[in-house]
């Protein structure tokens, strides 16, 4: 047989490309969708948490699952008018961007 006879087709290349390349945009659209929910969702926690005399309080969030949307998981802690602190821990049911703003709107009420 000759060499030309054993190379892929133009057609299967080309397909092949443009497969490869849908592939590499869709893995460069998924980390920007990414690294925005993990954005959004740190915008949805607290930057720092009440000071007092007599507590130490400190908080972690880890994520369940990386490759999952925003959730609508949330805590927060208040200082209230009487010096008491108010702890916040809540979940709103659902992902995404629906979630986030729920769970915003769930935050900002409570508080």
């Amino acid at each position: 047989q000759r060499p030309e006879a054993r190379l892929p087709s133009s057609a299967f290349l080309r397909s092949l490309a443009t497969r490869a390349a849908l592939s590499i945009d869709n893995a460069l659209l998924y980390e920007l969708r990414r690294h925005a929910v993990l954005s959004l969702q740190e915008h949805l926690l607290p930057s720092q948490l009440p000071v007092t005399d007599q507590w130490d309080l400190s908080a972690s969030y880890e994520v369940g699952d990386p490759m999952l949307d925003v959730g609508g998981d949330f805590y927060d802690a208040v200082t209230r008018p009487d010096g008491s602190i108010a702890l916040l821990i809540g979940d709103v049911c659902g992902r995404g961007a629906e979630a986030a703003a729920l769970t915003g709107l769930a935050r900002h009420t409570l508080r």
